[in-house]
């Protein structure tokens, strides 16, 4: 065969070929007419080839029950499950809209879905049929249906923050309502019924003579414990809480007049015991004066200062006697407590910026202006020997005296500066010592006074006013029996 015959025949087959894989693309594409094309997924199953009558048998044959979640009052939820036993689904109509849409495209471009397959997502059947006596016992079957009916209540009652009313009468639950709500919402294709919003829980009842008591009592009890009444205890402001303004008031045995003890005129009768009990509390946290503190020294450490005579006290008598009062007159009110005794500062940190520190194990002298140290000197404390050492205590500046002599048992000693401090014990000028610090006041140390060098007592004395605070401490523990505590 000659070279020009060869690439005839090759020709032919060639042409052959092409317009055999025409002809088949053309007869697929007829095939796809009735039937969903290549490459077609519906809810992750392979639809080529079939119609839409197919599809819908596979889908309604996967669909074996249907869930409905039931949401109540408080936000939980319930499930109530169908089978299909029950209800009839079907996907036709929505099989045919997809069938619809691919009509409408181009059949002779199925070949795009060999690279590009088709998926599709029907959320839900169609339900066509309902069983309605299983329905309705199925539904019976949650325990929400199952709850008495009518079950209100209306009444005062106590929580961690005061009283409340514990009210169902303006939207009590009604199973027989919500029973109703929820075969409705079925039937509808609900997948999700939320009884509060579906009216379950909103059927009111009309208010009769003793709702409206109780409705009018709260009102009363509702703004008595809402009343503010706050104490500023410095730059701190303590508020009454409403759990304390409940505890106020008095329950009534006789219920008949009301749940609490009101007086002729309708006011609500203070517990006075209660009140006493809330104005020790305040000034249990508050009072400092004579206390024990816990306190951080100005070089970190944690020590312990047993009492003083610096501080706040507050007068108890007189804060029971204001809270009675202005707890009966119904008011809001703001108050600066009265006191017994009172510090340079009210509130947690009584203080201040200002203040002078002893430090009675490191025979060391802190003058501390506006939170930093201005002075810092060695002393001599009290002889622990002769147990007179000086006492861990806060005291304050009582004065600021020039040129006086200090008389005790067996010793008569002048002094140019002297600064009483706590009882007996004050801090001043020791010209006698040419030496301080150290461990001198364990055996040689003074009567219980704090000796300063005289050129730091100068200064100090200069520096510091009456009635600022003296802490006056030690870092280890000392035997009591060694300490001068007249």
């Amino acid at each position: 065969m000659d070279k020009k015959r060869k690439w005839a025949v090759i020709g032919s087959i060639l042409l052959m070929t092409v317009l055999s894989i025409i002809t088949a693309y053309f007869m697929i594409s007829g095939y796809y007419r009735d039937k969903f094309i290549f490459g077609t997924y519906i809810n992750g199953i392979y639809c080529t080839g079939k119609t839409v009558e197919e599809v819908n048998s596979i889908l309604v044959g996967q669909y074996t029950q249907r869930c409905i979640t039931v949401i109540l009052e408080d936000g939980s939820t319930q499930e109530l499950i169908l089978d299909r036993s029950i209800f009839e689904p079907d996907y036709m109509m929505a099989l045919e809209l997809l069938m619809e849409k691919q009509e409408k495209q181009n059949p002779y471009e199925w070949g795009k879905n060999l690279f590009s397959p088709q998926y599709h997502t029907i959320s839900e059947p169609v339900i066509t049929y309902y069983d309605t006596e299983k329905l309705i016992d199925e539904i019976r079957k949650l325990p929400c249906i199952n709850q008495q009916p009518h079950d209100f209540y209306l009444y005062i009652g106590m929580s961690e923050d005061g009283y409340v009313l514990r009210d169902s009468t303006q939207a009590f639950y009604d199973p027989d309502f919500a029973e109703l709500d929820i075969f409705q919402a079925v039937i509808e294709g609900k997948t999700q019924i939320d009884l509060v919003e579906e009216g379950s829980y909103s059927h009111c009842i009309p208010v009769d003579m003793e709702m409206a008591a109780v409705y009018q009592e709260w009102e009363a009890v509702d703004a008595f414990q809402n009343l503010k009444i706050s104490y500023e205890m410095g730059n701190q402001v303590e508020t009454i809480s409403k759990a304390w303004m409940a505890q106020f008031l008095i329950l009534s045995d006789d219920t008949s007049e009301g749940m609490f003890l009101k007086d002729e005129s309708g006011n609500f009768i203070i517990s006075e015991d209660m009140v006493r009990m809330f104005v020790d509390e305040l000034a249990d946290r508050y009072d400092t004066y004579g206390v024990e503190r816990q306190y951080t020294t100005i070089t970190g450490q944690n020590v312990t200062v047993h009492g003083g005579i610096y501080g706040n006290q507050i007068d108890r008598e007189a804060e029971i006697s204001w809270l009675l009062e202005t707890l009966q007159s119904g008011q809001s009110a703001q108050r600066i407590p009265e006191y017994t005794h009172l510090a340079l500062y009210q509130g947690a940190d009584d203080i201040g910026p200002t203040y002078i520190e002893v430090d009675l194990t490191a025979q060391k002298l802190y003058f501390i202006k506006n939170r930093e140290i201005a002075l810092e000197t060695d002393i001599v404390s009290g002889n622990l020997r002769w147990r007179l050492g000086t006492p861990s205590r806060v005291g304050y500046i009582q004065g600021k005296y020039r040129n006086r002599v200090l008389r005790g048992p067996g010793y008569e000693s002048f002094v140019n500066y002297w600064m009483p401090v706590y009882r007996n014990i004050g801090i001043h000028d020791a010209t006698w010592r040419n030496q301080f610090g150290g461990e001198i006041y364990q055996t040689n140390g003074s009567h219980g006074c704090v000796n300063v060098p005289y050129d730091q007592m100068v200064i100090l004395f200069n520096e510091v006013e009456n009635g600022i605070p003296v802490i006056m401490y030690y870092t280890q523990e000392v035997d009591e029996s060694r300490i001068n505590n007249k």
